[in-house]
């Protein structure tokens, strides 16, 4: 059981490192932090280098959850195998460890009483928690690799 989500995978496409790399500067914007009221004019938002990229799929609704997308372009003799990390932004992250510190408090104290409700209310906010980290995260990971690879399996 991940308490905090992230996956590895790797896909292959059969064109070369550089054509990888600007078919997805066509797709990457930068990253906007006041993102209340704009719609996405570019399909993820980060930043592309020599060797890979770090980037998040835009979306138009909110979602903190969703996963940044680290990738690392690997040469091959036939095309590029393109390596993908997907994990939570720090700020969740902290936000997350911030909950389960707080939660942990009455979790400790019940502990010392009898009563079942002061066991079983941080019991439920924990689990709580991890159902809403792992859902958030899980729904968006599978389509923004989809995504990622729709647009490098793009034809020209």
């Amino acid at each position: 059981m991940k308490l905090i989500p992230h996956s590895k995978c790797s896909f292959f496409v059969q064109l070369d490192k550089s054509e990888c790399k600007e078919r997805l500067s066509r797709h990457i914007g930068k990253v906007s932090y006041n993102n209340w009221k704009r719609e996405p004019v570019s399909a993820f938002s980060g930043k592309l280098d020599v060797d890979g990229f770090k980037v998040r799929r835009n979306i138009d609704y909110k979602n903190g959850f969703i996963p940044i997308l680290s990738g690392i372009f690997v040469p091959e003799s036939d095309g590029t195998n393109i390596e993908i990390t997907a994990k939570m932004s720090t700020g969740t992250i902290l936000l997350m460890s911030a909950f389960y510190s707080f939660i942990s408090i009455p979790l400790m104290g019940a502990l010392y009483t009898d009563s079942i409700m002061f066991k079983i209310i941080p019991m439920f906010m924990m689990v709580f928690g991890w159902v809403l980290i792992n859902t958030a995260f899980w729904y968006e990971q599978p389509r923004s690799i989809s995504k990622l690879k729709d647009l490098l399996n793009e034809k020209c």
